[in-house]
């Protein structure tokens, strides 16, 4: 099987329901679904390209999703980084960070072809989020930046050369590890 099509009367994929298939290239979500349980797609190491509908909330979107997928490139629609959501994506080129819930534990951990991101206002960043994605080069931290503040969140990105600290407040060691760091720049009293 290379492709993966849910009819538009499909509400839930269960948990685990389509791990390991690592011929899948290509999966079509249904305009109802609602809900995508664990590791639903996890391992799925064929998968390319992937639209979430836009009926999925945070409450029905389970961890590590897609954890694993190592052939996705590119994450469209209604994203959620719940924990785990794109662990060891390593082919990732882009993603868009909605500003509507926090950004979960290794959500995007070990995302090595991510180049950039952008981190919405308002939001939080759990522990690890962005760990290992060797291919950033910059991030801005927004003024707005909630609870939690990231601990590890960037640790171990060793592409990053430049942070822009708008918060007054950052994670423990939320850049530890990231060797090739050359400038920091946080807020000027005003």
């Amino acid at each position: 099987v290379t492709k993966i099509v849910l009819g538009g009367n499909i509400s839930e994929i269960s948990a685990v329901a389509f791990y390991g298939m690592t011929k899948v290239e290509e999966v079509e979500l249904g305009s109802y679904l609602y809900y995508i349980r664990d590791y639903a797609f996890a391992n799925c190491t064929s998968l390319k390209e992937i639209t979430l509908p836009a009926k999925l909330t945070d409450s029905g979107f389970g961890k590590g999703v897609f954890y694993n997928c190592t052939s996705l490139e590119e994450a469209k629609g209604n994203i959620i980084l719940n924990a785990y959501t794109f662990y060891g994506c390593t082919s990732l080129k882009s993603i868009t960070i909605p500003n509507t819930d926090d950004i979960g534990s290794y959500a995007l951990y070990g995302c090595s072809s991510l180049k950039e991101i952008t981190i919405p206002d308002n939001i939080g960043i759990y522990n690890y989020a962005f760990a290992n994605c060797t291919g950033l080069t910059s991030v801005t931290i927004p003024s707005t930046l909630e609870y939690p503040y990231g601990d590890y969140a960037f640790s171990g990105c060793t592409g990053l050369k430049e942070v822009n600290v708008e918060s007054y407040r950052v994670g423990e060691y939320m850049f530890k590890d990231c060797t090739g760091l050359v400038k920091v720049n946080f807020p000027t009293e005003e």
